[in-house]
């Protein structure tokens, strides 16, 4: 069922061959941005705002912003009894099919949380950068959180294995281990007046975690004793600086596997590269100049299998010798590129992808995708977070705070 770009509604009920038209949305120019049909309710947001739902089919339409701050509606979800939306000024969450919206991320601002976490213990404990922040009540709300290294802390992780375990990162370390009642000073080694701490990555078995992903301000490089990146292998208790493989040159670590294997991407004076470091390794590896990847998941059941959103060419690709050979698959990133990518441990034939287009799943290792839920309008993906415990998927935006989609296909 298409939206015209004067906002007229056509119906075909013979597989697209000849269209019918039932009614007029109302939405005006634009064009529709994406439908969506739960208990007989269709729903429609356009490309210029807004969002209208019908009852009979698209014959007739009534306006369903009551609630909203603004009209321009980025992205619908279904929840589990409710409607989720995303837009510029955050998340909202309708529990009478459209009817009325209340915010769903009160306390959070959707301008600068990127990265999202989930408590290893409780499902109702999720995490956000950019204040920090903390929900206690699975992402309705949130609360700015006070650490020892202040505010507007970008990076967040949490340990996969280690209930009440997380970490904040910015212009130094914190952490906490027993869920954010307290937090520990920050590390000397992790204080710099010269980088941010972008990125956190928890080893899902033992005690590594890297910091990377650093912004280096003026001539920092030059100075004598200055770290690019962190590495701690007590938990986190204590961090060193990680020695690069080509020096004034920042590593972003991606992932580390069960093995304790950790991957990582530079762009680097020879060019692009991906690395790989195992315990026994003194050094990172060079294991091709094919990809430069923005993100990777591993297969947890065989870590030889890798998939990556490459840069370079815009495309989801897989390896099957861990990372030194790359195959490209059909789908492509769209200009925001891949933000992020998950492997379900459950079913590890199915993947998630985060683009800029959508997230999009795939149910035989990446040969063939679906786009899930409702395509995403001028939305930047950033990081994906699986929760099979409640059955969600939460997608961390730049600009357009968390989105999440209950219950999983």
């Amino acid at each position: 069922m298409p939206l015209d770009f004067e906002g007229r509604v056509f119906h075909s009920q013979d597989g697209g061959a000849g269209w019918l038209r039932v009614g007029n949305s109302g939405l005006g120019e634009g064009g529709s941005a994406g439908f969506f049909l739960a208990e007989g309710w269709l729903y429609v947001i356009s490309y210029g705002g807004g969002i209208v739902r019908s009852r009979d089919g698209g014959h007739h339409w009534t306006v369903a912003t009551t609630g909203l701050t603004q009209s321009a509606v980025l992205a619908l979800v279904p929840g589990q009894a409710s409607l989720l939306i995303g837009t510029p000024d955050g998340v909202y969450r309708s529990e009478n099919r459209g009817r009325f919206w209340t915010k769903s991320s009160s306390g959070l601002d959707a301008a600068t949380s990127e990265r999202v976490a989930m408590d290893a213990g409780d499902a109702r404990l999720i995490y956000a950068g950019g204040g920090p922040y903390a929900s206690h009540d699975g992402g309705a709300t949130w609360q700015l959180v006070d650490t020892p290294i202040g505010f507007g802390a970008p990076a967040i992780a949490t340990a996969p294995h280690r209930a009440g375990v997380a970490f904040v990162g910015g212009w130094g370390l914190t952490r906490t281990k027993d869920g954010g009642a307290s937090w520990a000073s920050w590390n000397a080694a992790a204080s710099s007046n010269c980088a941010v701490i972008r990125d956190i990555i928890v080893s899902p078995a033992g005690d590594a975690v890297y910091a990377s992903g650093l912004e280096v301000n003026g001539q920092c490089l030059q100075e004598p004793g200055t770290c690019l990146n962190l590495v701690s292998r007590d938990g986190g208790r204590t961090f060193d600086c990680d020695v690069t493989p080509e020096a004034g040159w920042p590593l972003k670590v991606l992932a580390v596997g069960p093995s304790g294997a950790a991957y990582a991407a530079a762009q680097t004076e020879a060019g692009f590269a991906f690395y790989r470091r195992r315990p026994q390794d003194r050094q990172w590896q060079l294991l091709t100049r094919q990809i430069y990847p923005s993100a990777i998941a591993l297969d947890p059941t065989n870590e030889a299998r890798i998939y990556a959103g490459d840069l370079i060419s815009g495309s989801f690709a897989r390896s099957n010798d861990g990372g030194r050979t790359w195959e490209f698959t059909g789908l492509q990133s769209g200009a925001a590129g891949i933000g992020s990518i998950i492997v379900d441990p459950s079913r590890p034939d199915r993947i998630y992808v985060a683009t800029g287009d959508g997230v999009f799943i795939s149910a035989d290792r990446g040969s063939t995708w679906n786009t899930l839920g409702t395509r995403l309008i001028d939305v930047i993906p950033t990081q994906l977070v699986l929760d099979l415990r409640e059955s969600s998927l939460y997608l961390a935006t730049q600009e357009s705070g968390i989105l999440r989609l209950r219950p999983l296909p």
